[in-house]
């Protein structure tokens, strides 16, 4: 019902807000992620612009959401490579966000130092997409040192580039992601910093203003975080 409802709305072009409230585990999630997906996939449009944003109060539920809606996207690879010409992309914007590629390498990135470079504190490898892998996604040194945006698991050897995620700040300045994943604490300072303006979908042309608005847990904003 939430699907058909999303969808609806979307194919009409109406500005509506459509609440859905089931127990933990019901998918509660998916009744936005599915409609979500399909109808970005129709957009006959490959550039660059936030299509999607995705708020959640707590990093730790965001990186869960983020993990399961990255798999999602890579089973949709060749559909949107068909309809769009190329891959959803998307990307996570909070405090671990690198400002550009060498900054991944400081402490309070809580990104984790390996032998080949540095494992993903947002994220582990979701295979094909239908059987998750579960191996630490390593942005090899050289990469980094190339300014290349591409993620290797380390147990599989798949590997995530540029056209599939979004992993620098510097990045989504100038190429937002298809989906944008961020906290509410974020969020609300980026409203005010005029460089992440443009990834948040403000003052941008109306036809590149984001679709969907994804509020995770709409029960826990009240108070000052949820003004």
């Amino acid at each position: 019902r939430a699907t058909r409802q999303v969808l609806t709305s979307l194919q009409g072009q109406s500005t509506t807000a459509t609440v859905v409230g089931a127990g933990t585990g019901s998918g509660k999630t998916n009744a936005f992620y599915l409609p979500a997906f399909s109808y970005l996939a129709s957009i006959d449009d490959a550039s660059a612009w936030t299509r999607a944003l995705a708020v959640y109060p707590r990093i730790e539920l965001l990186k869960d959401q983020l993990e399961t809606a990255f798999a999602h996207a890579r089973r949709l690879d060749a559909t949107w490579r068909s309809q769009v010409g190329r891959p959803l992309t998307i990307g996570a914007l909070y405090g671990s966000t690198p400002s550009n590629a060498r900054d991944v390498r400081r402490n309070y990135r809580k990104w984790i130092s390996r032998p080949s470079g540095m494992a993903s504190p947002q994220m582990r490898c979701p295979g094909d997409g239908y059987v998750a892998c579960g191996g630490e996604l390593i942005w090899h040194d050289a990469d980094i040192n190339n300014d290349l945006e591409r993620l290797v698991c380390s147990n599989c050897n798949r590997s995530f580039d540029d056209t599939q995620i979004v992993l620098t700040r510097r990045r989504m300045q100038s190429n937002p992601p298809d989906v944008l994943f961020v906290t509410t604490e974020m969020l609300n300072r980026g409203l005010s910093d005029l460089s992440l303006r443009r990834t948040l979908g403000i003052d941008v042309e109306w036809d590149k203003k984001p679709r969907l608005f994804l509020l995770d847990e709409i029960h826990t904003y009240e108070g000052t975080s949820g003004a």
